[in-house]
């Protein structure tokens, strides 16, 4: 049996003693690819991307964008300072800013036929309730957490996946 089994199988069990709170761990394969781009490039970075869903911190506010309607209306409009998106093949960009640049980071999932050249990772998936200016929303984002299997003591990587309505999600639709 192997690690992720067991912790499921644990999991499980402590289900009956009224603890619900850890997650489902899986193995996936994932491809990670980060470079440098001054700040001037992000708004092209982004749209090259062709995000759908996502956020985007400007030096004025955090704009939070379904199907690229409010991200269409922002192009160019002010500085960002972090972004995180993802497009219509489940890839997801991470922009940080870090001084006169932005750390872009792309992660890529990887299919069951490339598992063998990437890197293996354990996962599990974490929500979280948006908060517009203090006041908690009626979506919630979704992230994807990843550790590397020989140090699970702290996260390799989170990646953006959805936001979604709580709504949606309490009647069980996706």
């Amino acid at each position: 049996m192997s690690l992720v089994d067991t912790y499921n199988n644990v999991k499980e069990a402590l289900k009956d003693d009224g603890i619900s709170w850890l997650k489902t761990l899986q193995t996936c394969h994932l491809t990670v690819k980060s470079n440098r781009i001054e700040n001037a490039q992000a708004w092209t970075a982004l749209t090259a991307f062709n995000p759908t869903q996502g956020w985007i911190q400007t030096l004025d506010k955090t704009h939070v964008f379904e199907n690229n309607q409010v991200f269409k209306n922002l192009i160019d409009t002010d500085n960002v300072l972090n972004a995180e998106c993802i497009n219509p093949q489940g890839h997801s960009l991470h922009l940080r800013a870090t001084g006169q640049q932005l750390i872009a980071t792309t992660f890529f999932p990887v299919s069951k036929e490339a598992e063998n050249k990437n890197t293996q990772y354990l996962s599990a998936k974490y929500t979280q309730i948006l908060d517009q200016q203090g006041t908690p929303s009626n979506q919630q984002i979704m992230y994807k957490v990843y550790w590397h299997p020989d140090n699970t003591s702290q996260p390799a990587y989170s990646r953006f996946i959805r936001i979604e309505d709580i709504k949606n999600v309490r009647k069980g639709a996706k």
